[in-house]
């Protein structure tokens, strides 16, 4: 299964998540913040989302046994070039899980996350430390015996090591292992969002369908041969991403563009076992 993120690599809060009300907040990011963050065309702000791979190489599409990558995002939108303004960094073991990540942006560090991985490669829970090295947040997965992850847990941390629910995430899948749809329920159990997602015959991603508040959203996807986002319809804006890849064939350099105009530039450089 191969699963597409729609925005970045990187996580905005350590726990905002894969995910991680996710579609209109990540449509509104676009839109709004000078194209601060566009699953860069393609990949995904929420932590939640993030984590909804049970494989860190394959969620990345990542081909190699791939170590670690660090990420630098460059911003263009005035049409000038600056300093790296986010900066992540994510490790994996030999098996291709995600062990650590981190993220800093332009004048501190933000904080990192550690993940714990059961026998069966899949990741059971998530911590996430703030810049002082206190945990503020954590997440718990289950997984049904197809090995489909169906539902999130997400904490909140409380000054006392309580705790508290915040948000779960039940998921559906089909007989391909694919995703079809993701339910974001509040503690109380209410239903606060619906998305659908749609597939290729290549199990890409191709479209979102987000239901929330009364109101429906769409996003459509298109993917280059190798599954990476190359245009991302928001339907009030596109965004395309151009790629350079190194000799493994992992995208090195990513230029995003909004409505044709270069809004960022990505920077990886990859690390291989």
């Amino acid at each position: 299964m191969k699963i597409k993120r729609l925005f970045p690599t990187f996580h905005l809060s350590e726990n905002h998540t894969k995910n991680k009300g996710l579609l209109i907040l990540l449509t509104t990011l676009i839109l709004v913040s000078i194209g601060v963050f566009v699953k860069g065309c393609c990949e995904e702000i929420s932590e939640h989302s993030i984590e909804n791979s049970n494989n860190g190489w394959e969620f990345y599409n990542l081909k190699g046994p791939v170590k670690s990558f660090l990420e630098k995002w460059y911003d263009h939108s005035s049409g000038m070039p600056s300093k790296a303004f986010w900066i992540t960094t994510v490790d994996f073991d030999k098996k291709g899980n995600k062990i650590r990540s981190e993220a800093s942006n332009q004048s501190s560090f933000r904080g990192h996350s550690e993940y714990k991985i059961n026998g069966k490669n899949q990741c059971t829970e998530r911590v996430s430390y703030d810049e002082f090295g206190s945990a503020n947040s954590k997440s718990i997965y289950c997984y049904n015996e197809n090995g489909d992850q169906v539902e999130e847990l997400s904490y909140r941390i409380d000054p006392n090591s309580k705790l508290i629910l915040e948000r779960k995430w039940l998921s559906e899948f089909n007989d391909s292992h694919q995703k079809i749809r993701v339910k974001t329920l509040n503690p109380q159990d209410s239903v606060e969002m619906e998305t659908e997602s749609l597939y290729d015959k290549n199990n890409y991603e191709i479209a979102q369908i987000t239901h929330y508040r009364g109101s429906t959203t769409s996003m459509l996807f298109e993917n280059d041969t190798e599954g990476n986002c190359i245009r991302l319809n928001t339907g009030t804006s596109i965004i395309e991403s151009k790629y350079e890849f190194d000799n493994k064939g992992n995208w090195i350099i990513k230029r995003v563009y909004i409505d044709g105009d270069l809004n960022r530039i990505e920077e990886r450089t990859i690390t291989y076992w």
